[in-house]
């Protein structure tokens, strides 16, 4: 039997099968009989083939609604053809709006080639015809398998699970590549707990935080930014991968555009001397009427720390650093409230200083020293989702802290600050003054114990460039106790 046939079987069974048992006596039928009969209803039936009559007669003689009736025919038709002939003869039965549920019979194989077809059907359709040929964890394999048809799979997941949470939870968890279930999370603007900590890659996680993170700070969307974003560091990882000099990988790592990624891929760097030439590649912009600023506040903060830390500051510290001032972008804005002098956004690496305080350089510096600090603070923000340092109290009071901090400790080494040549009014003991009042309290009174030893510092520096344990040890007192 061909599938047109069997789309006939269909016809003959829906108009005129209630026909042909009206006209039926219930004894000693056989085929001849039903095609008998059929004749007398339609005198276009004496052209039946007899393979179309066997096929009505088993209907009439094991009673089925219709699709049951079809899948019966459909299986034995099946026994005789590949994987390729069994999807072109489903897909035409449904072209023929005729579905039958043929996930029971089919094999895995089957199934992966069906899906393989499903760029061939209409967009509108794809939902229902999958219904009929595939469970979920059909296509969730298909995914892992890396399909042709992979992402229009991951798109139709979306639409039958869009209001389902839990569901798209399993699924995407579910899915070996982790690009697989950022796409998921970024097409769907969501970006749960239960899917971000099963993916260890930071890159692939920070796409999708960095997607809610565009929603909410510039109220539209970038999914496709983000999601070409994975597809670009796809492409770059299984290019690295054939490298075989570190110098080769440096260089190709320094061609790439996108500073995370490379951040990302500095992990597969190991001498100091490349390490170096990639975080030097970073790119940023500067507005040039901040430039003479920006370049003391960082010279600033580097005395702050390699005199503060010492032998502490290792390269690890140092790379950290540098990665922070070289990815971060400063300027002055015009959209600023009037009370806000700056402000910094760690998952896009800018600082905003308010335009109204140009040409008040001793504002300007404080500002640019406190939003560099939150820039050092929640560095893996952009991997973690966690904002100031997860307590925004503690957080503003320590930035106000270390630009007390820096400000100061440079005046104690030089006596005075200057800039381009000329003094800044920046007297000593400085002192800043904000509205966090409140929120000052909390990192100044924790680290007041160390005040009088000058360890306040080192504990300050640590917890600026992430070593939140050794801050803890100090703050605690864990580390004084081991001594002893």
């Amino acid at each position: 039997m061909t599938t047109k046939d069997l789309i006939k079987v269909y016809h003959v069974i829906v108009e005129d099968l209630y026909k042909v048992f009206a006209y039926t006596p219930y004894k000693n039928v056989d085929v001849n009989t039903i095609r008998s009969v059929l004749e007398r209803i339609n005198g276009e039936y004496t052209k039946l083939p007899n393979e179309i009559v066997e096929a009505v007669y088993n209907c009439w003689n094991e009673p089925a609604d219709t699709q049951e009736c079809i899948l019966r025919e459909f299986d034995k038709m099946q026994q005789n053809l590949n994987s390729e002939e069994k999807a072109e003869a489903i897909l035409e039965l449904m072209d023929n709006n005729i579905f039958i549920n043929v996930k029971s019979i089919l094999l895995e194989e089957d199934k992966n080639v069906l899906l393989d077809r499903l760029d061939t059907i209409e967009e509108n359709k794809r939902s229902e015809n999958m219904a009929y040929c595939v469970m979920p964890i059909d296509v969730l394999n298909y995914i892992n398998k890396d399909g042709k048809n992979k992402d229009l799979l991951i798109d139709e997941l979306i639409k039958v699970y869009r209001t389902d949470l839990p569901s798209i939870i399993v699924a995407s968890n579910y899915l070996k590549d982790e690009s697989d279930r950022a796409k998921i999370c970024i097409k769907l603007g969501i970006m749960p707990n239960e899917i971000i900590t099963n993916i260890e890659d930071k890159y692939i996680r920070s796409r999708i935080i960095l997607n809610i993170a565009y929603i909410s700070r510039y109220g539209t969307e970038n999914m496709n930014y983000y999601l070409n974003s994975l597809e670009q560091y796809k492409i770059a990882k299984e290019k690295l991968s054939i490298l075989s000099s570190e110098e080769e990988k440096t260089d190709f790592i320094c061609s790439l555009k996108d500073n995370e990624m490379k951040i990302a891929f500095l992990e597969a760097i190991n001498e100091k001397k490349n390490r170096e030439k990639i975080i030097d590649s970073l790119e940023n912009s500067i507005d040039p009427n901040l430039q003479s600023e920006v370049n003391l506040v960082q010279t600033m903060i580097k005395e702050f720390f390699e005199d503060s830390l010492g032998e502490e500051f290792t390269q690890d510290k140092k790379e950290k650093m540098q990665m922070v001032f070289n990815k971060s972008r400063v300027y002055y804005s015009d959209n600023l409230a009037p009370d806000i002098m700056g402000i910094a956004n760690c998952m896009f690496d800018i600082i905003n200083v308010n335009s109204r305080i140009r040409g008040n350089t001793s504002i300007v510096i404080a500002n640019l020293m406190h939003e560099y600090g939150h820039l050092f603070s929640n560095f893996n923000a952009k991997e973690t989702s966690c904002l100031n340092g997860g307590c925004k109290e503690v957080e503003e009071g320590t930035q106000d802290l270390f630009e007390e901090l820096v400000i100061n400790h440079y005046l104690e080494k030089y006596g005075s600050i200057e800039l381009d040549g000329k003094k800044i009014r920046m007297e000593y003991p400085y002192v800043s003054f904000t509205a966090y009042i409140k929120e000052n309290a909390w990192q100044r009174t924790m680290l007041y114990a160390l005040e009088r030893d000058g360890q306040d510092k080192i504990a300050l520096a640590e917890y600026q460039l992430g070593d939140k344990n050794k801050y803890l040890d100090m703050v605690l007192g864990r580390e004084t106790a081991e001594k002893k």
